[in-house]
């Protein structure tokens, strides 16, 4: 069973117009023909397959893993004209003990098991700007989290805020547990 799931920015706005969301529909169908094509011709990224058990994860290969979903994120935005996001190692330890914290605990939501929310956590990783965070949990592959991210509304629209400047990824292999978190 695969669940994704995001939290906007605290000042997020409600969705624009029906002109504005078929475009947005039209964009998101684009993109989505462009991912499929570019991975079966081998131009429109990389996707990496999730590492099947913890023992089999090293920094290499978690590495991979990050670089991969952050190209793909990046890709996404391209088509919608915001600048690539760079990784951030504050962000990327907040997720990524966000990541090891949900698995652990077996807990699937954007405040950690101990009541605290997802801004605290990564300003508690020492990053002073958060905006969003996507969450996800069971995909075996970059290419499918990002993929059912992009086909989420709200997870969509954390990943097309062009304002977003910085990113960082997390992943356990236990439950496939993802974590996008997101950086002004």
């Amino acid at each position: 069973m695969t669940h994704a799931h995001a939290e906007l920015p605290v000042d997020s706005k409600p969705a624009g117009s029906l002109l504005g969301d078929l475009a947005r529909f039209v964009g998101l169908v684009t993109l989505t023909l462009a991912l499929v094509v570019g991975a079966l011709i081998g131009l429109g990224g990389t996707s990496q397959a999730a590492p099947k058990s913890n023992a089999s994860v090293n920094s290499a290969s978690v590495k991979v893993l990050r670089s991969s979903v952050i190209h793909l994120t990046n890709v996404a935005r391209k088509s919608h004209g915001c600048r690539p996001l760079k990784q951030n190692s504050k962000l990327q330890k907040a997720a990524q003990r966000h990541a090891n914290d949900m698995s652990k605990k077996r807990y699937f939501a954007h405040n950690s098991a101990n009541g605290t929310v997802w801004w605290k956590r990564i300003m508690k990783a020492g990053y002073k700007d958060p905006g969003g965070e996507n969450i996800a949990r069971g995909f075996s592959s970059t290419a499918a989290v990002v993929k059912a991210w992009l086909n989420s509304p709200s997870h969509r629209k954390n990943i097309m805020n062009c304002q977003f400047r910085t990113i960082g990824i997390g992943f356990n292999t236990n439950g496939d547990y993802w974590v996008q978190d997101f950086g002004y």
